[in-house]
């Protein structure tokens, strides 16, 4: 897939997976925050805690699930990047989460497919 094709896919699991956030009662707090060492997708408040959200979006499950991409490394980013964004907010000591949610379309006029893995990325 070409770069800006494959930029729409991952703009358009963004909006999907904020548009199901908002649907489940989740206020977005941030979209696309970044830092020096990386980004996080989505910043959300649910009853109890911050939410750390990577979105992966894929056409197909030819190279696997799309949350089989967030690996080793990736999960030590977010987890400085969730720690960076609590400092940089004040809120040091507020409890939070790193979420996935993996999004494929589905066939025209059906909905995508969503999975929401919460928890995903332990401390």
């Amino acid at each position: 897939m070409m770069g800006s094709a494959r930029k729409e896919l991952g703009a358009w699991g963004e909006e999907v997976a904020t548009q199901y956030l908002m649907e489940k009662g989740y206020r977005i707090l941030a979209r696309n925050w970044k830092t020096k060492i990386g980004e996080i997708d989505i910043v959300a408040q649910d009853r109890v805690a911050i939410v750390f959200v990577e979105v992966k979006t894929r056409q197909s499950t030819r190279y696997g699930y799309a949350e089989e991409a967030v690996g080793f490394k990736k999960q030590q980013t977010l987890r400085q990047l969730a720690r960076s964004y609590l400092r940089y907010t004040h809120q040091d000591g507020a409890h939070y989460r790193i979420d996935v949610i993996a999004i494929m379309p589905a066939l025209v006029g059906a909905p995508p497919e969503i999975r929401h893995i919460i928890d995903a990325v332990g401390d």
